[in-house]
């Protein structure tokens, strides 16, 4: 059975992936040179690598959001937000994911 949240951070939840939410739907419709250039703007990081590029990703995420105490980490499946025993996985767009794997496709977006 899952923990029932037990304080404010846990009840916040659901504004916190919201928020995330979010910023993942306005960085999906950024074209490519758009994204790189909103991270390297947002981190003062120009993602020499894949390393720095999936730090750079997470900040430019997290930036300016109101996430308490939940932290937001990368998952197999996407996006984590965890806080204490609590964990959520939020699906990322492939534009998101090929800026930090290095991809780049000109034109139009991946979505």
């Amino acid at each position: 059975m899952p923990e029932l949240p037990h304080d404010i951070d846990d009840i916040r939840l659901a504004p916190v992936a919201l928020h995330v939410e979010d910023r993942l739907s306005e960085l999906s419709r950024l074209a490519p040179e758009e994204m790189r250039l909103r991270v390297a703007l947002d981190t003062n990081s120009g993602g020499s690598d894949r390393e720095h590029r999936s730090a750079a990703m997470l900040a430019t995420i997290a930036r300016d959001l109101p996430l308490g105490a939940w932290e937001i980490d990368w998952h197999e499946r996407g996006l984590l937000l965890q806080h204490g025993v609590h964990q959520l996985v939020l699906g990322v767009p492939r534009s998101v994911t090929s800026y930090v794997e290095g991809k780049t496709v000109t034109g139009r977006p991946n979505r």
